[in-house]
This record gives C-alpha cells, structure tokens and sequence, in this order.
C-alpha cells in the first residue's frame, strides 16, 4: 500500500523503494524518538508550543488557548518550558514566526489521526496560513502499532524527493 501512495503522489518509485527498503532514515527516526523520550513525554500526539508541553488530540480550543496567549505576549508567568529541536524535517509556515509548534506523533495512532482530522486544519487556516506559526513534525513511532515505524520511514523516502507534507497527509487520509 505504501508503495502505491508514492506512486500516487508522482514519487520516483525506484528511489522511493530502494529508501524505504534500506531503511535509509532509521537513524533519524531512533534520533527524534530519544529527543521526545528526553522531554520525558509518552504520549501521543504530543505537542511543544514555544516549549509549553500539550500531550493529546486536544481540541482546538487548548491550542489556540496557548497560542494566543503567546502571539499577545501573556502566558502565565509560570508556565513551563521544554527546550526541543525542531528537526530535521520540513515546516509547515513562514520561517520565523512568533510561534513554533513541534509536534511528536506516531502516523498509526488514532489520537494522532483524530488530531489531523478535527484540530490541525483549523491551526492551519488561523495560524499556520497567516503566518503567525510555524509547524514540525518529529516522529514518535511506539513500538506497539507495526506500521509506525514503515509509515515513518516512507514519510522521510518521501521528503527525500521534497514530498513529506503530502507523503505525511497521504498516510492520515488513508489510514484505517
């Protein structure tokens, strides 16, 4: 199945095999894994909004809560922080916008989807589109769904040839 999505999505489906057959980017998927493990976060979806921590498909109203309240320049003064990367993967957003949103998610769990189908697009027409916030994605494969690990990697095959948003929808929209 996957391979047919990267045919799907006009991918060089020989360059696209020989990645995902290679594993070519474990090592970048182990890498964001540990990041999130060393922010000591276990679930998922988990999110870093200029390094405040929200941890599942949280409706959209806990993110604009929080990004709001960034954007004016008001959180709580004790509000925690977590240092986090952004990764190595491609942004959703301008370069530089006052908010950064990090996101560690696993493509086969279904809070994961819930989240991209009832959250994320409103993040994205308010926020992301305006250019208020910029959006990384950093994988957070757990070992007890099968697919994740495969569903990472073909997403980094993809963005190899510059596809990883639409490698990354392609997975959510699809799976079961």
């Amino acid at each position: 199945q996957i391979l047919s999505w990267a045919k799907d999505l006009g991918l060089n489906t020989n360059s696209f095999n020989n990645c995902f057959d290679s594993e070519k980017f474990k090592t970048a998927i182990d890498e964001d894994t540990k990041a999130v493990q060393t922010a000591q976060v276990s679930g998922t979806p988990s999110f870093f909004i200029n390094g405040i921590l929200l941890v599942g498909a949280q409706p959209f109203n806990a993110f604009k809560t929080i990004i709001d309240q960034e954007l004016a320049g008001s959180s709580p003064a004790d509000s925690s922080r977590t240092t986090v990367d952004n990764g190595h993967l491609p942004s959703n957003g301008k370069a530089g916008a006052k908010v950064t949103i990090v996101e560690f998610a696993d493509f086969e769990c279904p809070f994961c989807k819930r989240y991209f189908t009832q959250t994320f697009p409103q993040i994205k027409k308010d926020y992301i589109d305006k250019g208020s916030v910029v959006y990384y994605y950093r994988h957070f494969p757990l070992d007890f769904h099968p697919l994740a690990k495969p569903f990472a990697n073909a997403s980094e095959c993809a963005n190899d040839q510059g596809k990883f948003w639409e490698m990354h929808d392609k997975i959510y929209n699809e799976q079961g």
